[in-house]
């Protein structure tokens, strides 16, 4: 095995460590997209915990949605929070991470406004 192989892999279980990432795959909820959604998985930068984008078919525009899990992107009373990105009126909008009712329907109105 390579050194710099050793020394990313090292990096990598730090990054683990301090993002606990174990503990986070145990409390993130399901969801279940509506079918007709494209939901493209992109990796966690800025400190997010999880992105992904959705759009739908024939769509060029995308939403953006992160979790945040420790407030490293932003403040929402100390608990871990999802935002999208544009929500139907072209701010942000932020929600409880166990409000995925709530996410879903500000998605679909926002790309609904997309159209």
């Amino acid at each position: 095995m390579r050194s710099d192989t050793i020394e990313a892999q090292t990096k990598y279980y730090e990054l683990e460590r301090i993002f606990e990432w174990h503990k986070w795959s145990a409390k993130i909820p399901a969801i279940q997209f509506p079918p007709h959604w494209r939901v493209r998985i992109v990796p966690p930068f800025a400190a997010a915990m999880i992105r992904f984008r959705i759009s739908v078919e024939g769509s060029k525009y995308e939403i953006s949605v992160y979790l945040d899990c420790h407030e490293t992107l932003g403040c929402w009373d100390g608990q871990p929070y999802w935002e999208i990105y544009p929500a139907a009126d072209g701010d942000t909008a932020r929600f409880d991470m166990v409000d995925v009712k709530g996410l879903l329907e500000a998605i679909t109105e926002s790309l609904e406004e997309m159209k």
